[in-house]
């Protein structure tokens, strides 16, 4: 109990210096929608619900290049789950007809973690 009281007086304590930067004309360049002015915008769904999402780990997914694997660096075996397994973006668009079949509607991609290095 002691110790939850002192980690909320933290958390009270360190909420103040929390602050977004503003949009200023030196910091601009980092709002990535004022860089895309030739991108098509496409409104969202009313009702998200009935959607079929798919989550995967790109690494673990599908090997769609086999000439990105990092051979030389000793890291890739599909064997060790430590170790890279190989998967890319190519192999996720090369199963999109297959994630399309079994009725994913999206795809969300996990984030890319350095894996344990040998």
């Amino acid at each position: 109990m002691r110790m939850l009281l002192l980690s909320l007086l933290l958390l009270l304590l360190l909420i103040p210096m929390a602050q977004a930067a503003p949009l200023t004309v030196a910091n601009q360049t980092w709002n990535t929608r004022s860089n895309w002015t030739s991108h098509a915008y496409y409104p969202s769904k009313a009702d998200w619900r009935s959607t079929v999402c798919f989550q995967l780990m790109t690494d673990r997914f599908f090997d769609g290049c086999p000439t990105n694997n990092e051979l030389a660096y000793g890291g890739y075996d599909v064997k060790d789950r430590s170790l890279r397994h190989g998967g890319d973006f190519e192999g996720v668009r090369r199963k999109a007809d297959y994630l399309k079949g079994l009725g994913v509607d999206m795809i969300w991609v996990s984030p890319i973690f350095q894996n344990v290095a040998v």
